[in-house]
């Protein structure tokens, strides 16, 4: 399944170099994260193109594998290296403000699941980012605290920090996430229904 996320996210001319010359990278952020199906539209939206961005344990490793692509003319990698990655955090009085709100879901890095290690990386691209159960909601929470911080909702809409809003819909809206979300949800339906069997 890692391999698979990897390829699918960086495509295997970049994927296949870099696993050879570097075994020791932890995976791309898509790979290291779990989301609940319902919230993984959202936390796709909010994470775009950072879904790609690969995790590695120091800026050493970060920078030989860039001097790796740069030589080979691979393309182009973001790296997340755990030593230097600090956490973002909200103040606790934007956060007292956020309970009041009926339709504030979380902060985008309280909806996801990974490993204890991961956790500055997580808090650092998704600390500070808002999830609200619809547009509406979104508006009425940016607006509370004054356009300063982005508010994504459940169904893949954005109210960026500053005002601007990003929204509408893809063709193929279910993303990595939501699939990987939907097939734990199947196979703990599956795992069930076995159980459910063998007690009968």
């Amino acid at each position: 399944m890692q391999m698979l996320i990897w390829i699918y996210l960086l495509g295997s001319e970049i994927y296949w170099p870099i696993v050879r010359a570097f075994p020791a990278f932890f995976g791309t952020v898509a790979e290291l994260i779990k989301v609940d199906a319902q919230y993984a539209l959202a936390i796709e939206t909010a994470l775009g193109a950072g879904l790609q961005n690969i995790v590695v344990d120091s800026q050493s490793t970060a920078k030989k594998a860039i001097e790796f692509l740069t030589s080979r003319r691979l393309g182009r990698v973001t790296f997340l290296p755990i030593e230097v990655i600090k956490a973002r955090y909200l103040p606790a009085n934007i956060r007292s403000q956020l309970d009041q709100e009926k339709d504030f879901i979380g902060i985008g890095a309280a909806l996801i699941r990974s490993e204890k290690k991961y956790s500055n990386i997580i808090e650092n691209l998704l600390g500070t980012t808002l999830i609200a159960a619809n547009l509406n909601a979104a508006f009425r929470i940016s607006k509370l605290l004054n356009q300063r911080y982005r508010v994504v909702t459940i169904d893949g809409h954005i109210v960026n920090a500053g005002g601007s809003i990003t929204g509408g819909a893809n063709r193929h809206q279910s993303g990595l996430l939501s699939k990987r979300a939907e097939l734990d949800q199947l196979n703990k339906q599956l795992d069930d229904l076995k159980k459910r069997g063998t007690e009968g």
